[in-house]
Parts: C-alpha cells; structure tokens; sequence
C-alpha cells in the first residue's frame, strides 16, 4: 500500500527495494527472533519494544537472537513496514510475494500470519551483512540485545501531510467521467472534507461526506481502474481504489489520485479526514520524478554509511 515506507525499510537494511517485507495494519504482531537479525521499521509509526525497551523508527536495528519483538498500536497512519536483511523467504508467484488474501495466492499460503507462524529471512546482501557486523559488535560490546545507528531516514513526501496525522490532502487528476459530473459536483469533490470509513480496505478506501451527483444515470460498461481511481457509486459516496483494487469496474471514474500521493493514501486509518486538490498531468509526473529522486538520495546516503563503516569509521 504505501511503496515508498516499504522501500524505505529495505533500503536502511541494504536489500534491494523489491524484496518481501511485511506489512502492519494499525496493530502489529509480536515475534521471538531466534537469530541475530537486521530489521528497520517506516512508514507509520509504531509502539515497538525489544525485551520491553523501545525501538526506533526509520533507523537499521540489530536484534539479537533470543529477544521477543513486540509490535503494538500503529500512530499517525494506518500502516507500518517491516523490512528484514535478506527479505522475508517465501515463493514468487505471478511475479510477486504479496500476499492477496481474498484470491488466496502468494504470500507463502495467501493468508495472514497466524499464532505460531515462522518466518524465515532470505539471503542478505553483502551490504547488509557488513552493517549487521558492525551493530552486533556495538549490541555486544554494550551488553545489550539491540543497537541501532544515531543517523534515520526522512519520511520521504510526508510534507503534504498536515500538521494533524489525522488528515490528508491528495492531489487529483481528472477523470474519463469528470464532465459526466457538472461544474457543482466537481466543486465539491475539491472544496470538502471526507471521512475515512472502517470498511476501507486494501482494495478501497470508502468516504464519506457530501454527495456527489451525476448529470445522468445511464450505466457504462465495465472498464479498466487502476490505484488511485476515484469511483462514485449510485449513492454519491466516492470510494478511492487502492494497491489491492480489481483491474475493471463499471463506477464512473470522476478523478485519479496520483501515483505520488498514493503513500498518503494508504496511511489514511478510520475516521480520517481527506481533501483532494486538482493538478494537471505534468506536476504529477514531476512530483513521481522527485519522489524517485529523493528515493535515490536517501539509497545513496544509506549506502555511503554503510561504505564507511566497512572502512573501519566508527561513527556511520
């Protein structure tokens, strides 16, 4: 759901950006880690102990075998990543490792982890591993069960996020039924607040608020939707399809969140507040552009940290 948390964990543990992590919707589970194991947590923060002491966020930790990792309540979001060196260890089916629970694939059994589930880590990097030596020695030398850098990663494209978690502004570009809507409509899709409903999903996130009506009710015939697509049912409510959406449906698409505020999107919980402000085709290509760029940065960052520690500093 949120591609940019999650690639932001792997990068902190050196993985490639594509490798299995897992994902938390607002409460997390607890693990017994049996080995010494190099994990980072992003996206929405997250009450996280190693043995009862708390773990920061954004930041490559070191675990040392035999702690427990208790995860809890999930704040200022909806969602938070786990990444672990090497990836989560389960099958490529269809090109992914996701796990889709309604069509029961992917994933290593296509449903949720469950009591007394183990989760095995793949492979790590060579980059990973060079960090992983250096916090464990810090984790021994300390007499601790943890060790963590002092620098973390910045919450990348979080600054169109206000200053209260619990509300968001997404950017939209028109949809192929926009005119379907009239002029009234259209202003208030973009001059109200919508509520984020509990039967929000990976497949949609349903809102509430002020009806949005179409100039005629003539059906059309199912077609292609895509993350981000903003359906209108028959009753007004618009609903904002997700990661997890169907690839057709036969809603009038009235606008298209774009593809750079879709992490926003994903970090919207129940209850949540949501305004959509209109741009055009060209700045939601150039938001995606330096949403890539500061994806880059941050890998170079990490990478150069990594580099000096490998060169014996001792203050990545």
């Amino acid at each position: 759901m949120d591609a940019i948390a999650m690639r932001t964990a792997n990068i902190l543990v050196g993985n490639k950006e594509d490798v299995a992590g897992l994902e938390i919707t607002l409460l997390g589970p607890t693990f017994t880690v049996e080995q010494d194991l190099l994990i980072a947590l992003s996206g929405a923060d997250i009450e996280a102990l190693a043995d009862g002491e708390p773990l920061p966020m954004n930041k490559p930790i070191l675990l040392r075998g035999g702690t427990t990792l208790s995860l809890g309540r999930v704040t200022g979001g909806c969602r938070t990543y786990l990444a672990i060196a090497g990836g989560i260890d389960v099958p490529l089916e269809m090109g992914s490792r996701s796990a889709d629970l309604r069509a029961r694939i992917g994933g290593g059994g296509g449903s949720a982890l469950s009591a007394g589930e183990a989760l095995c880590a793949g492979q790590p990097t060579a980059t990973s591993l060079v960090l992983a030596d250096f916090l464990l020695r810090r984790a021994r030398s300390a007499g601790r069960l943890w060790s963590t850098v002092p620098w973390a990663a910045s919450l990348i494209g979080r600054q169109r996020t206000p200053n209260r978690p619990s509300e968001a502004r997404l950017r939209v570009i028109v949809g192929a039924e926009w005119e379907a809507f009239g002029e009234e409509t259209r202003r208030t899709l973009l001059g109200s607040s919508y509520r984020v409903e509990a039967s929000s999903d990976r497949m949609g996130i349903r809102l509430s608020g002020p009806v949005l009506s179409r100039l005629s009710d003539t059906e059309l015939q199912s077609h292609g939707v895509v993350p981000g697509t903003i359906q209108v049912p028959q009753g007004g409510q618009p609903i904002v399809l997700a990661q997890g959406c169907q690839p057709t449906g036969g809603y009038p698409k009235l606008a298209h969140v774009i593809t750079a505020d879709l992490p926003l999107l994903a970090q919207l919980a129940p209850g949540n507040v949501v305004t959509f402000e209109l741009t055009d085709l060209e700045d939601a290509m150039q938001a995606s552009v330096e949403q890539e760029r500061d994806i880059a940065l941050l890998q170079a960052g990490v990478f150069s940290k990594i580099v000096e520690i490998g060169n014996g500093g001792e203050h990545p």
